[in-house]
């Protein structure tokens, strides 16, 4: 999937800029929502520190992100959320010479790691008007993202527990989404693609010689939520 990110930032600021014009009727809003969360995020590989995680680890994870947004006349408005995914569970076996954490696995060795995502989310998010009731968002910010990773490696008749570091890391997002009101009430519903730069995550894993490595486990992520919102 070969996006340019940089046209695509482009898009979410003229959005957030835009807003300002398209204030005639604007008041400010409170808004709070609920959505379903769909994560895909792959490992990733390093030739440099010799692991790959790529299939070793759960690519998609499903969950639920919750959201409180003050809209301001100007069409701006400030944004804080909070995610959590499902716990995800991997079993991988490897293939002979297959490279993990440095040492190469023989057949017959295997990985089980589960995952589940944590977050706090501050984005800025723009607003423009599109037909009545359905309004174009564009949001750009940063997440707190923590991993909650727990791991084991079976390899060579011995039993390693990887040991995943706890670490909490701010990582950057930007996303675009439509929002429609039903009517004259309140509630609404809301969908987003978000780009996420999961690839900045850092964690220690051990290996089966008990030497710890620092490694940055993600791909970039896409996410898709699609939920609801009210005014309040």
């Amino acid at each position: 999937m070969k996006i340019k990110f940089n046209h695509a930032l482009t898009v979410v600021l003229v959005l957030l800029s835009s807003s300002l014009s398209f204030s005639a009727y604007a008041r400010e809003w409170d808004y709070v929502g609920l959505s379903y969360k769909y994560r895909y995020m792959p490992g990733r590989s390093s030739t440099t520190y010799a692991y790959s995680t790529y299939e070793v680890l759960p690519k998609i994870y499903n969950g639920a992100e919750a959201f409180y947004a003050h809209r301001f006349e100007s069409d701006v408005g400030l944004q804080l959320g909070y995610e959590q995914s499902r716990s995800e569970q991997r079993t991988h076996y490897f293939t002979n010479n297959e490279v993990f954490l440095g040492p190469t696995q023989h057949a017959g060795n295997y990985s089980v790691i589960s995952n589940r995502i944590k977050a706090v989310q501050v984005d800025m998010v723009g607003f423009v008007d599109f037909l009545g009731h359905l309004e174009v968002i564009g949001q750009f910010g940063f997440s707190v993202m923590h991993a909650q990773m727990t791991g084991t490696l079976f390899a060579n008749g011995v039993t390693t527990n990887l040991s995943p570091g706890k670490t909490y890391k701010a990582i950057p997002r930007f996303g675009l989404g439509l929002q429609y009101f039903f009517g004259k009430t309140p509630f609404g519903a809301r969908f987003l693609g978000t780009w996420e730069g999961t690839n900045y995550y850092r964690m220690n894993l051990t290996d089966e010689d008990g030497i710890r490595h620092t490694i940055r486990p993600f791909k970039q992520s896409w996410c898709f939520t699609l939920g609801i919102v009210a005014k309040v």
